[in-house]
Order: C-alpha cells, then sequence, then structure tokens
C-alpha cells in the first residue's frame, strides 16, 4: 500500500471518528468534529502537496509500575497517527510470530502468561531465562528502524517526520504515547523474534514487548543462548539487556514474568505488584465519586490468578461504595 492509498478523504474520517472516542466532552475535540470534513480536506491537501509535518509533544509524568515520561502530540498529529495505525497494523501484524503479545489484537498480558503456564505443563522443561531490554524505547535507533521500516516496503515520508518528531539523544528513541509508537516497537524487536526462532531455533520462547522469556531442558543452553541474544540486540539493533533484571532459575519455583510466578497449575501475583494495585485501591477512595466499575475492572483481572484476599478485599470495597451511595 502507498501513502497516498492511505490519507484519503474515507480513511481521515474514519480516522477523526476513531481519535475522538470518548473525548467529546472536551472542548477542542468538539470543535474538530463540529468542523471535521473541513479538516479532512485540508489535512488530505496537506499530504497530496507533501506540506504535512509533525509537531512538538507535550509531557507528564506517570507513576505505575516505575516512572513513566508520557509524551503527549497535538490532536492533529493523533490522527495521523490513528489513520496509520488502522490501514497498516493489522497487514504488520500478520507477519510477528504467534508468542509475541504486546499490543496486538487477541493477545495481551494474560494471554502470555496462560502461555507460559502451558508450556509449564511440558514436564521435560526444567530450567527457565527471562530477561528485558533496558531502557526500550528510550534506545530505538532511529536509523535501524528506518532501515526495517524500508525494507518492509514502508519508505513513507510521514514516518520519517513521525520517527524524527522525538529524541532523548542523538538519533535515538521513540515516545511513550504515539500509537504509532506501539507498532514500531513490535516492529523493532520482532527482529529479535526471527533471531530467536529461525537462528537459535528455540521452541519455547515468549515476548511481551521488552520483556521475554525463555523455557528449556538445559542450564548451560540457556546461557550460551543468553550470551548470544546479548550480543545480537548488542551489535545488530544496539540494544542492552537490563541484567539486574535477567534470571536464570529452575522452573520448579515458579517462572517470573510480567509481574507473576507462574507454575503448571497456579499463577501469583508477585509481592511488588500486589503492593501497586493495593495501592490503586486506596487512591479510589472518595465516597463522592462511583469507582465501583473501576474496582470491579480490577477484580476481573485480579480473579485470573491465585489471590483470594485481595478478590474479598475488592468484594468489599465495591459493595461498601454501593452502600454508601445509597446512603447519600
Amino acid at each position: 500500500m502507498e501513502e497516498k492509498e492511505i490519507f484519503t478523504i474515507k480513511n481521515i474520517l474514519w480516522g477523526i471518528k476513531d481519535c475522538l472516542k470518548g473525548k467529546y466532552s472536551k472542548k477542542n475535540a468538539l470543535l474538530l468534529f463540529r468542523h471535521k470534513e473541513d479538516f479532512a480536506f485540508s489535512l488530505y491537501d496537506e499530504f497530496k502537496n507533501k506540506k504535512y509535518n509533525h509537531s512538538g509533544y507535550n509531557f507528564f509524568v506517570n507513576y505505575d509500575s516505575k516512572k513513566r515520561v508520557i509524551a503527549s502530540a497535538c490532536l492533529k498529529d493523533k490522527i495521523v497517527h490513528r489513520i496509520l495505525y488502522n490501514n497498516l497494523n493489522g497487514f504488520i501484524d500478520k507477519g510477528f510470530v504467534f508468542d509475541s503479545y504486546a499490543c496486538r489484537v487477541g493477545k495481551g498480558s494474560l494471554r502470555a502468561v496462560k502461555r507460559c503456564q502451558k508450556f509449564l505443563r511440558n514436564k521435560k522443561l526444567k530450567y527457565f531465562l527471562k530477561m528485558d531490554v533496558k531502557k526500550y524505547f528510550d534506545s530505538v535507533d532511529h536509523k535501524k528502524l528506518k532501515e526495517i521500516l524500508k525494507r518492509m516496503g514502508y519508505n513513507f515520508d510521514v514516518f520519517e517526520k513521525i520517527i524524527n518528531s522525538y529524541s532523548v539523544g542523538k538519533g535515538v528513541g521513540m515516545p511513550i504515547g504515539n500509537l504509532t509508537s506501539q507498532m514500531f516497537a513490535n516492529i523493532y524487536l520482532h527482529e529479535l523474534d526471527m533471531f530467536v526462532k529461525h537462528q537459535l531455533k528455540i521452541k519455547y520462547y515468549i515476548r511481551y514487548m521488552d520483556d521475554f522469556v525463555i523455557l528449556h531442558y538445559s542450564k548451560e543452553d540457556l546461557k550460551i543462548w543468553m550470551f548470544e541474544i546479548e550480543n545480537f540486540l548488542k551489535k545488530i539493533l544496539y540494544l542492552l539487556i537490563s541484567n539486574g533484571n535477567s534470571i536464570l532459575s529452575k522452573i520448579e519455583n515458579g517462572v517470573v514474568f510480567l509481574g507473576k510466578r507462574i507454575f503448571w497449575n497456579k499463577i501469583y501475583i508477585l509481592r511488588k505488584a500486589k503492593n501497586r494495585l493495593r495501592g490503586k485501591m486506596f487512591d479510589l477512595g472518595d465516597k463522592n465519586i462511583d469507582y465501583s466499575s473501576s474496582l470491579w475492572s480490577y477484580f476481573g483481572y485480579i480473579s485470573c490468578y491465585n489471590y483470594w484476599k485481595f478478590n474479598i478485599f475488592i468484594r468489599f470495597k465495591i459493595g461498601k461504595n454501593i452502600n454508601q451511595r445509597c446512603i447519600d
């Protein structure tokens, strides 16, 4: 698909609709929606005449599992990201390996954990290796990413402008916040997936963004693969492994992956993740706000794992919230 086939009036209007979904209470979103046809023709002309330029970002800090700097693009650029994602991600996704689980339809962290649990039912597997990339989004090399996109046939000016719009150093970094960054992040580490599957011939491998785990029956093989993967990431993708987070251990103690300790018949949430969830529960403490829907979403998440005490705690909080609103 060529760039001119993506930025048609029809695709731009669909991109506006998708991007503004749930945002109509905001003044600028409502104003854009009222004049969406004018905006669509204006954006179409920009791409037709090659005059589109990506704007800067607004930054804010999000504290979840760790401190993250989120880069928020302007509404016009978000619509451009959405159009690209809507029209290309489906084609790109078909080329990914089955056991890549981040930012993909029908995948996600729960499926990654369940897949790992399924692997563990193979009693021949004795050891696991868990690794992750150090500051992944801040380390993606612009030149290498453009090279990969060009090799895939996506030598678009708009991709180059989006990639060049953000950096944390000389030609490195992707913004956490762009929809296109999710797509680029999977494309970049798909190179690692291909190396693991086709060069190293590893069968029991699961990746969720920059976290990945390998299960095997030989500890010595895992040590060799650890060295080869580190070497590949450093020399080919210009990435480093976060050595402080790497784990090589016996499967009988549980596989540590995505904040869980996974056994063949049960899954536990790690203490650090439990404390973070408990903190979120207490943050939802304003009695004038109906936060039961948020609590139910947490309950749905927790109920997938062996953490019955927290299930009871959330049910109590939901009931207390509903009763308080009835009294008020």
